[in-house]
Parts: C-alpha cells; structure tokens; sequence
C-alpha cells in the first residue's frame, strides 16, 4: 500500500487482508509498538515523538524481523513500506510484490483527515470528527469510555512536513516499482467501501 498520510493505506489493508485471509503488517504499528526499553525501541521512538519519518535502515531492520514471523508464510500486505527507492531496492532483493497498490488523496484532503483525527489511548481505537468511523459521543471512545486523544506526532506542521517528504520520495519509488511490478492507481477521496470495492475490482478480485 502506497499513499501520502493519512490517505487511507491502513484503512484499506485491513480490509484487504480480510478479504484475502494473509496478514497485514503496519509499519506505523511496528513502530509505534515497539518495545521503548530496547536499544532499538529508543532510537526509533525518538522519530515517532518528533512527527518524522524512520531511517531507511531502522525501518528496513523492523520490518524484515517481523516478515520472518509464520504469519507471513503464506503472503502479506504491506501498509508503510517501503516509503523509499532505498528501501524499495532492498526489499526488491528478496521478494517480488504482486501489486503495488497507489492510494490517491490529494494534500488538502489528507490534511482535514488528520486535523480530525482522534484516539482512544486505552484500545488504540481510531475515529474522525469529520470522516468515519467517528466516536458516537464527542470525544469518547465507543468501547470503553476513554477520553479520545491527538496523537502528538500529528500536529499540522509535522503531517505537512511528512506530506512533502511523500511526495518527493515516492516519485522515485514508484518509477522504480513500474518496471518490476503491477502499480495499480484506486481514488482514494471516496467513501472507504467504495475505495475497498475499485481496489477489488482492479486486482479481478470480485
């Protein structure tokens, strides 16, 4: 899964793995997860608190530990990466992707998403103020009552910063995947089933 921020790649993995039974793996969750006590952990999170984007080489040691778990045996969908042509070749070394699936929001609508954007710190349960799914009470978590949060790396400063370093490192990222991979372009501005439904419709999967 490709995309700028919040364009909805983890929103559409789920749904996909779903569909398809092989296991989602999210860098933004590897991330975010990861023991904060390990050498790793501490490194990694320094980025995380600051709004900016993990070093190729943290991120590539991460993502390649969690590829070697059963789960991924039988196929995987990733959602974060690779972000770079960095990381991109690296991967490319030892596994072929099928589809290579472009997420397409454009920057002003990916900033609304993640200005309305809020968390319950107790289930890690995503809602939107101004999408879906939003909390049936204002601020309040569905499930179990917490207080809904902003997660501090989504300020509007960080999300624009990240916005641009998409935008200029996925160019190069995707000329490199059309020659060694199918790239599949889905509108990503519409409801999130009708996303899920062009993202089956272009892989024949209906």
């Amino acid at each position: 899964m490709v995309g700028i921020k919040s364009s909805g790649k983890g929103t559409q993995a789920k749904l996909l793995s779903k569909k398809l039974g092989i296991t989602h793996v999210s860098s933004g969750d590897l991330f975010r997860d990861i023991d904060t006590e390990s050498e790793l952990g501490k490194k990694i999170r320094k980025y995380i608190d600051k709004g900016s984007y993990i070093p190729d080489q943290l991120a590539i040691q991460l993502v390649t530990q969690r590829l070697k778990n059963k789960d991924c045996k039988d196929g995987f969908i990733l959602d974060g990466f690779p972000r770079t042509i960095e990381q991109a070749e690296f991967f490319n070394k030892f596994h072929k992707f099928d589809y290579i699936l472009l997420i397409d929001v454009d920057r002003d609508e990916a900033l609304r998403r993640i200005a309305g954007r809020r968390i319950c710190p107790k289930c890690d349960i995503s809602y939107n103020i101004y999408t879906t799914p939003k909390p049936k009470k204002e601020g309040i978590c569905d499930k179990c009552g917490a207080k809904l949060i902003t997660r501090k790396d989504e300020t509007k400063e960080a999300a624009n910063r990240r916005i641009d370093t998409d935008l200029r490192e996925m160019k190069p990222m995707l000329k490199f995947f059309k020659s060694n991979s199918n790239v599949v372009k889905v509108n990503g501005e519409q409801p999130i089933e009708d996303v899920h439904q062009e993202i089956l419709k272009k892989l024949n999967l209906k």
